[in-house]
């Protein structure tokens, strides 16, 4: 991919990942999209979202991460975070339990309010 997601470290030793990685649509039918890979010809549409953990639960191997979309695209959060390494807990189009993440990284998912 020729973006890429950086990291920088704000105060607090907390850490910020903001990831630019393009969307696109990757079935229709499914409504599946991925970010765009490199050579797609500009298909992916440009986004960039920023993520922070908040806490780790060591005894659960889970995270509860802070998610702010910059911009609106569909999946964008799911897209992003399954990109990332990181696949939301229990997601059916973009978690651990199916062939769109190859990896065991998972973050539980809520509304904050």
């Amino acid at each position: 991919m020729t973006e890429e997601a950086t990291a920088a470290a704000p105060a607090e030793g907390a850490t910020v990942v903001v990831c630019r990685w393009p969307i696109e649509q990757l079935d229709a039918r499914k409504s599946l999209y991925g970010c765009a890979p490199e050579g797609s010809k500009g298909r992916g549409k440009p986004a960039e979202t920023r993520f922070r953990r908040l806490r780790y639960s060591e005894a659960h191997d889970l995270s509860l991460v802070e998610c702010v979309p910059l911009t609106g695209r569909q999946h964008q959060i799911r897209v992003h975070l399954a990109a990332l390494g990181f696949a939301i807990l229990n997601d059916p189009l973009y978690g651990n339990n199916n062939n769109n993440n190859n990896n065991n990284n998972t973050v539980s998912y809520t509304h904050l309010r």
